[in-house]
Formats: structure tokens, C-alpha cells, sequence
């Protein structure tokens, strides 16, 4: 089966990127050159050039990973005179690669060197209740710790990841880099304790009608004041953007929202959900 036929050209869009040459290229402090990033202003200014027929996203994934000799036409890579295909190996073959797999065959021309690159990152805390977890949940939670720690531009996308009830590897994550096409491999080696603080987990979302009203301890009797609520942002770390807020229980019975970002206190209903930080009671 014959697949759709592009829109635009290889060719055009390789012309209309190389007019725009002097913007497209950047040279670093070291006197590399590379491809500028997707968010520079060039590569909407050539999409408007092809009349929006390729949009500014697509054309910096076609020459960031060098599409049709983009790269050779603009002087970042040497010009291929022959290729061995007998040498190359398919994505799936280095993505099932083993360890010993990834080594460099000096006695070998012809044999393109693979990097391997071993990233040892703080183990972080996870509370998941299930086996298996699935993609949507995984994605957001490592690729976020993954750029914490590493800072690598990296585009990943986790394909899967196993929990495994028993040995010496608590969770395996797998994934890719949608970008440049590197391949990631991660381990959490160690369970988290029960009561251990966990820095990424799942908070409590209740309204604010079914929290307890009432706490006794050692015969003292604590009703509620209030709850300090966390609004986070896109992402599922505590530590993403966000900001506190607190809905307080006043001697009518009735709740307000405090929010530093409103100018005064908004009367809120019982059945408001809220995530839950902090629970406040007093006597």
C-alpha cells in the first residue's frame, strides 16, 4: 500500500529552508553549529513562506532529524556519497538491543558508534495501588523528574511500565524521545515504605461537606476550622507550579475561599471539591 502523498515537496521545503539558512543554523560558544530550537521565530516565518501548507512544528521536526538530506543541504553534516544499508539497523533492532550491543566496532568503517549514557537520578516516591501502570499516567510524572534532574531537552514518551511484585527492580520504565530518537530505559529500584512522605503521590479530593466536623482525641473535643487546598498546575509533581489557597469555616457555618490571588473572601458552597493538604481543627 502506496502511502498519502505529502502536501509540499521534500524538495520545496528543503529550498525554502535554506533561503532562511542564516536563521535556521545557530553557532554556540564553541563554534558548533546546530539547528535552533522549535521555538524560534524562523520556522514560522518559512511556514508563512509555503503559504501554511506545513505548519512551523513540522518543519523543525523535518530538519531537526535531518529528513531527506535537509541537514547535508545546509552544510551540518557531510554529504552522502554511498550508503551501506547492510550496516544500518532499524529502530526496533536498537530499541531491543542489549547492554553489551551498544559498544563501538572500531574494526568496522562502515559501523556507526552508539552512545550509552547512564543518568543516576534520585529515587522518588510513588503511591500506586496498581500492578500495571498505564502510559497517560507515567508520561507526565517521569518526563517532568526526568528534565528536573537532567536537564536534557528530550521530548519522551514513556511506552510502558511494570511494576514487578518481586525482585531486585521495583518499577521499569521504557521510552522514547520523540525528537531526537534516543531511547530511555529507567529503574526504581527500591519500594517506597508505607509511611514514608511522598514528594509525587495522589492527594485527597472531597468536598468540603464530607470531611469530618468533629475530631475527639484524649477526650477533647476539635471541630473544624478550615482546609488549606493546593491547586496545582498541568503536572502531576507537588512541586509543579501552583499555589495554596484555604477555605475557612466561619461561626455561621458557612465556608470562604481565601485566595491571595482574589481581592476578597468568596462565599463557597459544601459540596465545593477541594484537594486536600492540610485539615484544620482547634478546640
Amino acid at each position: 500500500m502506496r502511502g498519502r502523498k505529502p502536501s509540499v515537496p521534500h524538495q520545496v521545503i528543503i529550498d525554502a529552508v535554506i533561503l532562511f539558512k542564516d536563521r535556521v543554523i545557530a553557532t554556540d560558544n564553541d563554534g558548533v553549529k546546530h539547528v535552533v530550537v522549535g521555538t524560534n521565530d524562523v520556522w514560522m516565518d518559512i511556514s508563512m513562506h509555503l503559504n501554511g501548507r506545513i505548519s512551523k512544528n513540522a518543519l523543525h521536526l523535518f530538519v531537526h532529524n535531518g529528513r531527506h538530506g535537509v541537514k547535508e543541504a545546509l552544510g551540518l553534516l557531510p554529504a552522502i556519497v554511498q550508503e551501506n544499508t547492510n550496516q544500518m539497523k532499524k529502530p526496533d533492532e536498537l530499541y531491543c538491543q542489549t547492554d553489551s550491543d551498544l559498544t563501538d566496532d572500531s574494526d568496522n568503517p562502515d559501523f556507526l558508534p552508539k552512545k550509552k549514557h547512564f543518568i543516576s537520578v534520585y529515587i522518588f516516591t510513588i503511591r500506586m495501588a496498581a500492578n500495571t501502570a498505564s502510559r497517560s499516567s507515567w508520561t507526565p510524572l517521569l518526563a517532568e523528574h526526568f528534565w528536573e534532574h537532567t536537564n536534557l531537552p528530550c521530548c519522551i514518551s514513556f511506552k510502558r511500565a511494570k511494576v514487578f511484585t518481586e525482585g531486585n527492580v521495583y518499577i521499569c520504565v521504557i521510552g522514547r524521545c520523540s525528537i531526537c530518537c534516543s531511547h530511555f530505559k529507567g529503574f526504581v529500584k527500591e519500594k517506597p515504605s508505607g509511611n514514608s512522605s511522598s514528594e509525587v503521590g495522589h492527594l485527597i479530593e472531597v468536598q468540603l461537606c464530607d470531611i469530618p466536623q468533629v475530631l475527639i482525641y484524649k477526650d477533647l473535643t476539635y471541630e473544624l476550622r478550615g482546609v488549606v487546598n493546593y491547586r496545582r498546575g498541568n503536572s502531576k509533581l507537588r512541586t509543579s507550579v501552583g499555589h495554596y489557597n484555604a477555605y475557612c469555616k466561619r461561626s455561621g457555618k458557612q465556608w470562604e475561599l481565601i485566595d491571595d490571588l482574589k481581592k476578597k473572601a468568596v462565599s463557597s458552597k459544601e459540596n465545593t471539591k477541594v484537594i486536600c493538604e492540610f485539615v484544620i481543627y482547634s478546640i
